[in-house]
């Protein structure tokens, strides 16, 4: 039995949607012979169609933009850090600012700066006594001391005039070293002493008499105690007496640059009075005139000038020349010399 077709559309209309024609293909799959398709007959003298260009790939998308770093998260980090880890991180960029500012001003302002920044005197000033006993010397003491039996070894004497209050008699004799501590020259003009009371000798007591020897290579320098304001000034050589000259520093100034050093020979000497005072050096450092003050381990120093008379006097031995003995009851400046310095104008 034979059924009939439908008839057939172009568009393939009155077919079930299921038996609807395929979709014609694409001319270069085409058998039409057609000229338009491309067939037998569009062979002679045409030119195969040219293939469709093939698509651009599509751009890679942009990486989203980072989200700024809120200030709680940034003082969130900055705890988590501890105060250990936020001294590590402070105090080196403090001291580089710091380092940074001083480099500044020092090369703004000069080196005199960088000196007051970092403070310290203008002069380290070391003193040595020649008259603690070590080396010798002359001092007076209020009564009799015990002495042991044979002497006083003269090793225990710095101790013994400590025990015993001692102080010195005649001159004060010392050593005085000064080094400049400044990046600016320092220059020395003056050196002179600050009384602070002045009185007679005592009479009575103990005179101890051990002789010390003067240093070489010095800038020996003498101070007449018995003047209203006394300077350091030159010795003078006058025989068989203690003369000094005019003041040193009216026609000598001493200028020391940083670590220069120079060393005074000072004897600080007292004839007639009873005096306690204060050493000052006047400086010049940058223009701007200082004063510095040196005492005797943050005390007054202690000079007394003689007097007609003692209790006792000790002195060395003359058969050993070690120990400190009695050489004389009654003291009348037959050893020593007793008379005031002799000034020479």
């Amino acid at each position: 039995m034979v059924q009939q077709q439908p008839e057939r559309t172009d568009e393939g209309e009155g077919l079930p949607p299921r038996q609807r024609p395929a979709e014609p293909e694409s001319a270069t799959t085409s058998t039409d012979p057609s000229p338009e398709a491309g067939g037998p007959a569009a062979a002679d003298g045409a030119a195969a169609p040219e293939p469709a260009p093939a698509p651009e790939p599509a751009p890679a998308p942009e990486p989203a933009a980072a989200r700024p770093e809120t200030p709680a998260a940034t003082v969130s980090r900055w705890r988590r850090l501890g105060r250990a880890g936020q001294a590590m991180v402070v105090v080196p960029l403090v001291t580089a600012m710091i380092g940074a500012l001083v480099a500044l001003f020092t090369d703004v302002y000069g080196p005199g700066l960088a000196d007051r920044l970092h403070g310290g005197p203008p002069l380290d000033v070391t003193m040595d006594l020649e008259t603690d006993g070590q080396m010798g010397g002359t001092w007076w003491l209020p009564g009799r001391p015990d002495l042991p039996a044979g002497g006083l070894p003269l090793p225990q004497l710095p101790q013994a005039l400590v025990e015993w209050h001692a102080v010195d008699a005649g001159e004060t004799g010392m050593e005085l070293t000064l080094r400049g501590g400044r990046s600016e020259k320092v220059v020395v003009t003056d050196l002179r002493a600050k009384i602070l009371t002045r009185s007679k000798p005592r009479r009575g007591g103990t005179l101890i008499d051990a002789p010390s020897q003067g240093g070489e290579g010095i800038i020996s320098l003498g101070i007449d105690l018995d003047e209203p304001f006394p300077r350091a000034r030159v010795w003078a050589e006058v025989p068989h007496r203690e003369a000094v000259g005019a003041p040193y520093f009216d026609k000598n100034a001493v200028t020391l640059a940083k670590d220069e050093v120079v060393t005074f020979g000072l004897r600080a000497i007292a004839g007639a009075v009873d005096v306690t005072y204060d050493l000052v050096l006047d400086v010049i450092v940058g223009g701007r005139r200082q004063e510095i003050t040196l005492t005797h381990d943050g005390r007054p120093f202690h000079t007394t000038g003689f007097t007609s008379g003692y209790d006792e006097e000790l002195g060395y031995n003359p058969k050993d020349m070690r120990t400190l003995t009695p050489v004389s009851r009654i003291h009348s400046c037959r050893n020593i010399d007793c008379r005031p310095v002799l000034i020479v104008k």
